[in-house]
């Protein structure tokens, strides 16, 4: 097992040079060079939470004073050559994470593991963004069937005594169906969004559940791979050409919706796999086309291709306004300066 090299320090002198017509997208430090990242949490206070693979399969926490501990199958109940493939803090300062099968908490002395829900579903081990925290630091995730030819999946959450199936209102998630991601808004509602047909988005009020269709979208999306919040509410997400054998495609790749008109489309011809905002509503995305940019809040387009980005699963933005984004060649940091 080789050792993990922490940090490779850069420590650019960064100027903020203004460009009258785009602002500038600076890489200012990495981390964990070399390792693949698959997930990535960051708490208030700077200790970041990293899943990753290539040395080895595990759990790092890297310190705000950049010393970092791994944690793997040899000690904790992390499994053997399997990814951490999605990883969230609750308010408690609890890491809640999915590793082969199982939901695992850490509470910084203890791991517990929860593997099997009820006598036919699991909690998988997709490489998909299934895990989220709601205000009341509820764990949603979806469980699967694995017993089934065609996978099926179930809605789920933990209260932190017990495990609540969920059935919304009759609404058929469908055999077959393939939940991409869980994420929280502003008002501490969960969505789920859906990798192409019916429903494109699910949301829990607490109490109600309300399905959004194509024609509520005002399309039918390829495949919606994430899906995020700015600080009004409204939800961006992107429909994601990056695995697709379409060469081309002219629709737009960035869209913004609010529950009640129909989804507005940005952009075009990009294929945009991830994407995040940060605290002045820029919206970040990576993916294969262009490998970095920037949808700012002036709706200005700024790209950056200079850098070897990789192939990028995760964006958090640091309590500093950086944006850490995990890709294929470690944590790689980028700061965002803006024009007026």
């Amino acid at each position: 097992m080789k050792k993990l090299i922490l940090f490779s320090f850069i420590f650019l002198s960064v100027s903020c040079i203004i460009n009258p017509s785009s602002g500038s997208i600076t890489l200012v430090d990495t981390a964990l060079d070399n390792q693949f990242i698959v997930s990535l949490a960051i708490e208030n206070n700077g200790t970041a939470w990293v899943g990753i693979i290539y040395d080895q399969y595990g759990l790092v926490k890297l310190n705000p004073d950049r010393s970092m501990e791994i944690f793997d199958h040899t000690n904790s109940c992390l499994v053997d050559s399997a990814n951490v493939w999605d990883l969230e803090v609750d308010s408690q300062g609890n890491v809640w994470m999915l590793n082969a099968d199982g939901l695992i908490s850490y509470d910084g002395d203890n791991f517990t593991r929860y593997d099997s829900i009820d006598n036919n579903y699991y909690i998988p081990h997709a490489f998909d963004k299934l895990l989220a925290i709601d205000h009341e630091d509820v764990i949603w995730f979806i469980g699967s069937n694995p017993t089934v030819n065609c996978l099926t999946q179930k809605i789920y959450s933990f209260d932190g005594d017990e495990f609540t199936s969920h059935d919304p209102n009759g609404i058929d998630i469908g055999q077959c169906s393939s939940i991409e991601d869980i994420e929280v808004d502003k008002n501490g509602d969960v969505w789920f969004a859906f990798h192409r047909g019916n429903p494109v988005f699910l949301k829990y009020d607490g109490s109600e559940w309300t399905a959004f269709d194509s024609s509520d979208i005002g399309y039918t999306p390829y495949n919606i791979s994430d899906i995020e919040f700015d600080s009004e509410n409204n939800l961006w997400f992107n429909d994601d050409y990056t695995l697709s054998s379409i060469a081309y495609n002219e629709q737009p790749s960035i869209y913004k919706f609010n529950g009640t008109n129909k989804a507005i489309g940005f952009g075009g011809n990009h294929m945009t796999s991830e994407l995040s905002i940060d605290g002045n509503d820029n919206i970040w995305f990576t993916g294969f086309i262009p490998r970095l940019g920037i949808f700012d809040m002036n709706q200005r387009w700024v790209i950056n291709n200079s850098d070897n980005v990789g192939f990028c699963r995760v964006m958090k933005m640091a309590p500093s306004g950086d944006m850490w984004i995990g890709t294929s060649n470690g944590i790689m940091i980028y700061r965002y300066c803006q024009t007026k």
